[in-house]
């Protein structure tokens, strides 16, 4: 029996939110249990359409600070475009959350189970999607979007890939890689965005020389949907760029049998979100 017990954080949110996130927690207190750990500590915490009629705020302060104190916890969905204004044109609360606690990782697996809708039988792969940087404006500025209009009829999008943030998500997926069969798939769009998707690819692959068990190969993404139709259950850990990720594993989740059982969680190096 492990005797460290961690302390959870569990925030409901909207819609299917309080129906499913008791179902997560009883299934998480199972594992526990089977693990040998102490008991969850859960913590109950505001957030969604509820926070804001109760604090005022989707994500209240007292919601962040409390988060602040705690090594992970449970996000249910969220319905941000039924808020009221201002709230519904905010960034939305998982959003708010990500920023908040600099989770730059989002980690996606997508396996087909026994007695699954699987596409792809035999799929058994992680997606590991940068999660700050790229075309998402509400995550690639300090302040500010990276989007922005300079006449009604012209909108521009500034696209952020950085050497730092890429040799953080490289080195988690090539750890990760080494704890599943030491493969990693960079994928890249390096033969029309050559200088930034270049930079994601080149630099992935340096990192990568520091893993040497490790087989690294590359694609263009549009190439990528192809091979993981065709063939989903050669693959390993696949990292990519952000919206490039977020693409890839709503595509993957599908072929393994269903979005709805693709799980998701958003990390740093010391906290995670499921």
């Amino acid at each position: 029996m492990s005797t460290h017990a961690y302390r959870i954080g569990l925030l409901a949110g909207d819609g299917i939110g309080p129906e499913i996130v008791p179902a997560a927690v009883a299934a998480v207190d199972a594992a526990a249990r089977a693990a040998g750990l102490e008991p969850v500590d859960w913590v109950e915490l505001p957030l969604g359409r509820a926070a804001i009629d109760a604090h005022g705020a989707a994500v209240p302060a007292e919601t962040l600070a409390a988060l602040d104190g705690l090594e992970a916890w449970m996000l249910g969905p969220h319905d941000s475009v039924s808020y009221p204004e201002p709230h519904r044109s905010q960034l939305n609360p998982s959003g708010t959350i990500r920023k908040h606690a600099g989770l730059f990782a989002n980690i996606r697996p997508a396996a087909s189970f026994p007695g699954s809708p699987a596409l792809v039988p035999g799929c058994d792969l992680v997606i590991v999607r940068e999660n700050t940087e790229g075309f998402y404006a509400d995550r690639n500025t300090y302040a500010g979007t990276g989007e922005f209009m300079p006449t009604p009829d012209v909108a521009i999008a500034h696209g952020i890939i950085t050497r730092a943030a890429t040799q953080k998500i490289a080195r988690v997926a090539f750890e990760l890689a080494m704890q599943r069969r030491k493969h990693v798939t960079i994928v890249h769009k390096a033969n029309v965005l050559q200088v930034t998707t270049g930079l994601f690819r080149d630099v992935c692959r340096k990192i990568g020389a520091e893993y040497p068990e490790v087989t690294i190969d590359d694609f263009h993404i549009d190439a990528m949907t192809v091979h993981l139709v065709r063939r989903a259950a050669d693959f390993d850990v696949i990292v990519t760029e952000n919206m490039f990720g977020d693409i890839l594993s709503d595509l993957s989740g599908e072929l393994a049998g269903s979005l709805g059982i693709a799980p998701s969680l958003n990390s740093s190096l010391t906290q995670a979100m499921a």
